[in-house]
C-alpha cells in the first residue's frame, strides 16, 4: 500500500494537536494504531525514550512503551528499528521498533514505509516532549520540580473556587546558612539537599495547600489557617540524609520564616510580598525564628526603598561625611583611627545601621567604600600640607569587594592619586569574609602586604575558625569583637584566660590587637593588665568630624583616670 493515503491522514488526524505529556500522546497513539498498524504490516511497535541527566531532568529517565501488539501475534526475529536523536533536547534518544505480523512478509516498499512511519511517530512524540518541557519551564521550579512562584500566584482562581483566600496564611521560608553547604560540600550536594527539602515540604501539605520555590534557598507555602502551628512545628524539625559515593551526611535543617494571614480579597502576590518582609525581620531577630507581618514592616520597607533610590544622588552631592574614631595605645597616646561614614541629609544624620545593611545587599556598598577611601585620602593630604602629622586610618571594605580581582590595584590607585604613603592607610575587612571567599581574601592581603599597606580583620572571634584564619592569613591587625568586653569588670576566670591567651598569641605572632567598644576605665585597666592592646571606644572619644579630630592630631595625649 502507499503510506500517504487517506488511512494515514486519518491516523494523523486522530492524534490531538496538543498533548501535555508523553503518557497522553502514547494513549492516543495506542488507540489509533490498533486500526492503522495492521494496514502497514506491523504486528507490534515498541517505543523507548532514554534521557541523560540535564538541568531539566536531574536524573536518568528511561521509559518503555508498547504502542501496539496484534492479538494474532508477531515474528520475534523479524523487526525494523530506527533510533532518533532530538536536537531540541540534547541527550534525548527515541527508539522505535516494529515487528512483522505472523504469516506475512515485508517488501522493500513495506520496509521503507515503516521507516517513514517511525519518523512520523518521532516527530509526534518529539513535539509532545517539547510541549511538556515548555509547560514545565513555565510552571515548575526546574531544580526541585515543585511549583515556581509565578504559577503559585496564578493559582488564585483555582484556590478561590473552593476556599476563600482569607482562610490561608502565606509562609515564606528561608534556610539558615545554606551557603555554607555549597561551600563545604559543593553545589551538587546543595542542589540535592534542596530537592529533598522540597520533597519533604510537599509531603507536609494537606489537600488544597501549596508550596513553591521562588529561587535560591527560599520556599513559599500557602497553608490553611488552622494548620499553621502544626506546619511551623514540622518545618523547624527537618532532618535530611544525603548519601552519595562522595558524601554521607545527615543535615539538620534550620529555617526562618515570615508569615502573613491573608485578608478578604487579597491577591496571593501581596501575601508573598508581606511574608517576605516578615522574614527579613525574623532574620534580624536573635530570639525568634519566625515573625508575623505588621504594617510597621511595610513602612520600614518603603523607607528602605527610598534610601536606595536617593543613594546615587547622595554620593554625587557629597552628603556622606567621614568621622574618625581615635585608637589609643597603652600610654594613652593617639596612634591611629577608624574612618566611619555618616549620612547627613536635609540637616539630619541618618544612622549607619539604617543604610549600611541595605547597601551591602548590592554593589552600592562598594561605591560607598571607595567614596570613603577617597575622602580619607583627600583629608590626609590636607593634613600633610597643613603640617599636621596624620596617623594611620583604617577604612572598612565590604566582603563584596573580594569578587573584584583588581581590588588591590583600585585601592592603590586612589592612594597614588593623592600621594598617600602606605603607612597612613589600613584596609579593614570582617572575619566572615574569610569563610566565604578565603582564596580571594588571601590574595588581596598578600598583595597589600607587598605594598606595605596594613590589613586588619574586624569582629575577630565571632567565627568558628579564627585561629586557623590567623595561621593562614598574614594580616597586620586584628580587632577583637566587643562582645569579649560585655561582662567586664565581672568577667570570670575563663574569660580572663581566653583574652590573655589571645593577646599573648597575637604578640607572639607579631599581630597588633585593637580592642573596640571600650567604654569604662575598668575595661581599659583590665585589658592593659593582660597585655598591650590598642584601645578604641567611647572611653576616649566618639567618632569625631574631621575638624574635631584634627585637634586630637595636634595634641595626641589623652588624660584618662585609671592605673595608667
Amino acid at each position: 500500500m502507499q503510506l500517504y493515503n487517506k488511512d494515514f491522514l486519518d491516523f494523523l488526524a486522530s492524534i490531538p494537536d496538543y498533548s501535555s505529556t508523553i503518557d497522553e500522546v502514547v494513549m492516543s497513539l495506542s488507540k489509533s494504531l490498533s486500526r492503522f498498524a495492521p494496514q502497514i504490516k506491523i504486528g507490534k511497535i515498541d517505543f523507548r525514550i532514554d534521557s541523560q541527566p540535564s538541568m531539566f531532568e536531574p536524573k536518568d529517565n528511561n521509559n518503555y512503551y508498547m504502542l501496539f501488539c496484534s492479538k494474532d501475534g508477531y515474528e520475534h526475529s523479524k523487526q525494523i528499528t530506527d533510533v532518533f536523536s532530538d536536537s531540541n533536547m540534547p541527550g534525548n534518544i527515541m527508539t522505535f521498533t516494529s515487528f512483522l505480523p505472523i504469516g506475512t512478509t515485508w517488501s522493500e516498499e513495506d520496509e521503507m514505509n515503516i521507516h517513514i512511519f517511525h519518523k512520523s511517530l518521532f516527530m509526534i512524540c518529539s513535539r509532545t516532549q517539547l510541549n511538556s518541557l515548555v509547560n514545565k519551564v513555565a510552571t515548575q521550579d526546574m531544580l526541585t520540580g515543585i511549583l515556581n512562584l509565578n504559577t503559585l500566584i496564578r493559582l488564585q482562581p483555582k484556590i478561590c473556587a473552593t476556599r476563600n483566600i482569607d482562610q490561608y496564611t502565606c509562609v515564606f521560608i528561608n534556610l539558615k546558612n545554606f551557603r555554607y553547604v555549597n561551600l563545604n560540600f559543593g553545589s551538587e550536594i546543595g542542589d540535592e539537599l534542596l530537592r529533598k527539602i522540597a520533597h519533604r515540604l510537599s509531603h507536609m501539605l494537606k489537600e488544597d495547600e501549596y508550596v513553591a520555590r521562588p529561587g535560591g534557598d527560599n520556599f513559599v507555602a500557602l497553608i490553611q489557617n488552622e494548620r499553621v502551628e502544626e506546619f511551623l512545628t514540622s518545618i523547624f524539625s527537618i532532618r535530611i540524609n544525603i548519601s552519595t559515593p562522595a558524601v554521607s551526611q545527615v543535615f539538620d535543617i534550620l529555617v526562618r520564616a515570615g508569615l502573613y494571614a491573608y485578608q478578604k480579597n487579597d491577591p496571593i502576590g501581596k501575601g508573598v510580598s508581606n511574608a517576605s518582609l516578615a522574614l527579613l525581620d525574623a532574620k534580624k531577630s536573635v530570639r525568634h525564628d519566625y515573625k508575623w507581618f505588621s504594617e510597621e514592616m511595610l513602612q520600614v520597607s518603603h523607607k528602605n526603598k527610598h534610601i536606595m533610590d536617593i543613594f546615587p544622588h547622595a554620593i554625587e552631592c557629597h552628603e556622606f561625611e567621614i568621622h574618625y574614631q581615635p585608637k589609643v595605645d597603652a600610654t594613652s597616646t593617639l596612634c591611629g583611627c577608624e574612618a566611619l561614614v555618616r549620612w547627613r541629609r536635609d540637616g539630619q544624620l541618618i544612622p549607619p545601621d539604617e543604610f549600611i545593611p541595605l547597601l551591602e545587599k548590592n554593589s552600592n556598598i562598594c561605591t560607598l567604600d571607595f567614596y570613603v577611601l577617597e575622602e580619607v585620602c583627600k583629608q590626609i593630604r590636607s593634613w600633610i600640607e597643613s603640617d599636621i602629622p596624620p596617623v594611620r586610618v583604617s577604612v572598612n571594605f565590604s566582603k563584596m569587594h573580594l569578587h573584584n580581582r583588581h581590588l588591590a590595584d583600585d585601592i592603590l590607585s586612589v592612594m597614588n592619586k593623592y600621594h598617600i604613603a602606605a603607612k597612613y592607610i589600613e584596609i579593614e575587612l570582617t572575619e566572615s569574609s574569610a569563610y566565604e571567599n578565603f582564596e580571594s581574601l588571601s590574595a588581596f592581603v598578600h598583595e597589600m602586604k607587598s605594598h606595605e599597606v596594613f590589613t586588619s580583620i574586624d569582629d575577630f572571634g565571632t567565627g568558628y575558625s579564627s585561629l586557623n584564619l590567623l595561621k593562614n592569613l598574614p594580616v597586620d591587625v586584628i580587632k577583637l569583637d566587643k562582645s569579649f568586653l560585655n561582662d567586664i569588670p565581672n568577667s570570670n576566670m575563663k574569660d580572663t584566660i581566653v583574652l590573655r591567651s589571645i593577646i599573648h598569641m597575637m604578640n607572639e605572632l607579631g599581630i597588633r590587637i585593637v580592642c573596640e567598644g571600650v567604654e569604662t576605665v575598668e575595661q581599659k585597666d583590665f585589658l592593659l593588665s593582660l597585655g598591650n592592646p590598642v584601645i578604641q571606644g567611647y572611653l576616649y572619644d566618639r567618632p569625631l568630624p574631621a575638624k574635631e579630630f584634627e585637634q586630637r592630631l595636634i595634641n595626641k595625649q589623652y588624660s584618662i583616670l585609671g592605673n595608667t
